[in-house]
């Protein structure tokens, strides 16, 4: 991932804490003590999953995550997909995004 990128997120996750907005990491480093370097050095206060999980493994294919990096918004309350454009909506529209994928939560 980017720095900016990175940077938006850390950013993005701060303004809408309050608006019941959970970040989780679901890592594509190549390996578990790659993903704890790059924690440890760039990551924001949002959860991750254990690197190489069934969850991660599932999650991934769900989602038809290819790339990084990615950001798919889903509903806490059933897994159904907001956006798969996550990133996009926060490159371009900031913490407003989280005000639109709200109003579809």
């Amino acid at each position: 991932m980017t720095s900016l990128i990175i940077e938006l997120l850390i950013s993005f996750s701060q303004s809408v804490k309050d608006q019941g907005v959970e970040i989780v990491f679901v890592s594509s480093d190549g390996s578990p003590e790659d993903m704890i370097s790059y924690m440890k050095e760039s990551h924001g206060d949002w959860w991750a999953l254990k690197h190489g999980s069934d969850e991660t493994h599932a999650l991934k294919s769900k989602y038809g995550i290819k790339g990084i990096p990615s950001a798919v918004v889903v509903r806490t309350r059933d897994g159904a997909t907001v956006t798969k454009e996550g990133r996009s909506d926060i490159r371009g529209k900031g913490p407003d995004a989280a005000k639109e994928w709200l109003k579809e939560a």
